[in-house]
């Protein structure tokens, strides 16, 4: 009854993988994929339907042979190997490895390969030759572990079995070692854990007499068979606790699990190596109780026996064993042959090349005498035109030096002009206003001896304005002074780590609070993009915190000039953003407002440039910026989109002037970026 419905579950679940792969075998037209998958549906009639599987391992095998698919014809081999194999024919299923494995060494299939190599050193394992079976395992596990088998499950079970060979040969420490290394192996992968596994540490758990514990492992093994059938594992199982039974004296259990260990095996093929051992316990069993039925069971297990391990079968393992061992001794010749030519060629090769230098060292000799010749006239011909460029050179250093003080003084020239430009406008305020203060403080002065004392008042009133007007531009004179001061001096400060992000949030809001407080009209929207994992870096506080406050007074500036075009639905917008480059640090101050002309951004740097209205800036904050920066081993990019809009909008004649493709007639893309590139250092 248990066996029943383990096997109605379990080819439940099996079915349902299988009517899967049918349904995609019609979709797959290229031949190579329905040879894969044909494979694959093989292999999981594998260990239930043996027909089935060696239906589909023939198909795969015709239509791999066909389209000449090497992968497709190995692995076909191998399934009806398996096949072979759990049917009782050693011989055919080892005689159908060996033409796999050649056919997977020749078209250098490692996979497939370690494949082979494991169903090889089954068929060993069956044959009890369980030291040519460990040889084979060891050889696959070396091609697994090299190529790192994408596949977990074929490292795990290669695993399992190398412990298995140590159990056979009474090595429990080893294989212990090894079940334990397959079950983390699973573990860790995320695997299904094989049945086996728990199986055979239940089998050293019961060799060492823990047997509780044994007990605990097998009942997991019987609980990991539930999902996925696999008569051989089951019957393996079912045949351990019938002996875990037997060994604590109850014999009708002990009877029971032997019984459905036999069924088991007989499911898998009336001729497979299971059906022996279960039939030798069932024997030893009723062999005190029922003599009838212990010979009818032990009958069972000798014509098992005969037919796996017979005079003819035997033979013909033996007789493919030598032709493999024969076609090794073949390729091992072949080899040392190969290399013997190799060593041959190799040393035909070196005299060759020994003669060619020596026929190439003896023409560079002579070429080098000609050379040497050559050589010496054309050094007395260098002395000569030496002697000639530095005269020459004398010459041009003269005129250079001349050139330098020349352009010195042009560059002199140009900065004391813009120097006098500056500072005339305010002191042209403060000249004329004096001199009409002097005129009205004479008008005021004949009013009040005329005793006209209200018309003196008035007067004395346009005197006072004048007077405010006088002081104003006197502080705009003084405050390009200080500019020139500022932009002339240099720095003393001392370097310190900085958080650049932090710097700029401070002088945003700083900035901001400014503007503000001069027009409490003004509004603008804030954004800033902080990269979290900046570096501190190395920075002079005050000076590149006038930096920052430069650049983002303009992009207030910027945003509140375009404001006053009452465009709709404009919102002045300052973005801040700091990141982390390969090595660099940078820094964007973005604004919204009208951008900058292509035509004066060459400009923008230079001292006493500027585009606001006399009064409104000294042309001094940008070129001191640049200074800041280039002095602290950075640089200053300028992206920008201009639009210039002719009037509000609304009116259909207002046509801007366009800038870098921005096509918006009242410079709703527009914009300018200041971008700030400084290296990452830790010290000044």
């Amino acid at each position: 009854m248990l066996l029943a419905v383990w096997s109605n579950l379990c080819f439940t679940q099996e079915q349902r993988v299988i009517d899967s792969l049918m349904h995609e075998l019609p979709k797959n037209r290229q031949d190579t994929s329905r040879a894969l998958l044909m494979d694959l549906i093989a292999y999981n009639y594998r260990n239930n339907n043996l027909d089935s599987a060696v239906s589909y391992a023939q198909k795969t095998l015709e239509l791999s042979t066909k389209i000449d698919f090497a992968k497709g014809t190995a692995l076909a081999l191998n399934r009806l190997a398996h096949s072979s194999r759990f049917s009782g024919n050693l011989s055919k299923s080892l005689d159908l490895s060996y033409k796999a494995l050649l056919l997977a060494e020749k078209h250098f299939l490692e996979e497939e390969k370690a494949i082979i190599l494991s169903e090889i050193a089954y068929i060993y394992s069956d044959l009890e030759d369980h030291q040519t079976a460990f040889t084979y395992h060891k050889k696959a596990k070396a091609i697994i572990e090299k190529i790192n088998l994408s596949d977990k499950r074929r490292y795990c079970f290669n695993l399992l079995m190398i412990g298995i060979q140590f159990a056979i040969t009474d090595q429990p420490d080893s294989a212990n070692y090894y079940f334990q290394k397959s079950l983390e192996a699973y573990q860790v992968n995320k695997i299904e854990v094989s049945p086996q596994v728990y199986e055979e540490l239940g089998n050293v758990q019961f060799k060492l007499g823990n047997m509780p514990l044994a007990l605990s492992y097998y009942q997991k093994s019987l609980q990991a068979l539930t999902p996925s059938i696999n008569y051989f594992s089951l019957s393996k199982t079912l045949l351990a606790l019938s002996k875990y039974y037997q060994k604590i004296n109850q014999l009708d259990s002990s009877i029971f699990y032997a019984q459905k260990s036999l069924g088991a095996a007989q499911l898998i093929s009336s001729k497979n190596k299971r059906i022996g051992p279960a039939a030798i316990q069932l024997s030893k069993l009723y062999e005190t109780i029922n003599t009838d039925e212990a010979f009818r069971y032990y009958k069972i297990a000798v014509e098992i026996q005969d037919s796996l391990y017979g005079k003819n079968s035997l033979e013909s393992i033996q007789t493919i064993a030598a032709q493999e061992e024969e076609r090794k001794r073949a390729i091992e010749a072949n080899r040392t042959k190969y290399e013997y030519q190799l060593k041959q060629y190799g040393l035909l090769t070196g005299l060759g090349v020994f003669l060619l230098l020596a026929f190439i060292l003896y023409q560079n000799n002579k070429k080098q005498k000609a050379a040497n010749r050559l050589l010496h006239q054309q050094k007395e011909e260098i002395n000569q035109k030496s002697q000639q460029l530095e005269i020459s050179l004398s010459t041009l250093k003269s005129t250079q030096a001349q050139l330098i003080q020349s352009e010195k003084m042009a560059s002199l020239g140009e900065l004391t002009a813009g120097i006098a430009h500056e500072i005339q406008n305010p002191l042209n305020f403060v000249n004329n206003f004096s001199e009409v203060s002097n005129e009205l403080i004479k008008e005021m002065q004949d009013e009040l001896k005329k005793g006209n004392v209200e018309e003196g008042c008035l007067i004395a009133d346009d005197i006072e304005q004048n007077l405010v007007k006088i002081n104003h531009h006197g502080l705009r004179a003084s405050s390009i002074v200080k500019g020139m001061l500022d932009h002339s001096r240099t720095s003393i400060g001392v370097k310190e780590l900085i958080d650049i992000s932090a710097l700029a949030d401070e002088f945003l809001r700083l900035s901001y609070q400014g503007i503000r407080a001069k027009d409490n009209n003004f509004y603008a929207t804030l954004e800033t993009h902080f990269d979290p994992d900046l570096p501190l870096i190395s920075l002079i506080h005050q000076d590149f915190g006038r930096v920052l406050l430069n650049l983002i007074n303009n992009a207030f500036y910027a945003v509140n000039e375009k404001a006053k075009l009452g465009m709709e639905d404009y919102q002045p917008t300052v973005t801040i953003s700091t990141r982390k480059l390969e090595n660099a640090i940078e820094i964007n101050v973005k604004d919204n407002g009208k951008g900058i002309p292509e035509s004066i951004r060459e400009k923008i740097f230079q001292p006493f440039f500027t585009t606001k209205p006399t009064g409104q800036g000294t042309g001094l904050g940008l070129s001191l910026s640049y200074d800041i920066v280039k002095a602290h081993g950075g640089h200053i990019e300028i992206k920008s989109n201009y639009c210039s809009p002719s009037g509000p909008p609304g009116g259909i004649s207002d046509v801007p002037s366009v800038d870098e493709g921005n096509t918006d007639p009242f410079g709703r893309g527009s914009g300018s970026e200041f971008i700030i590139f400084l290296p990452i250092k830790t010290n000044g």
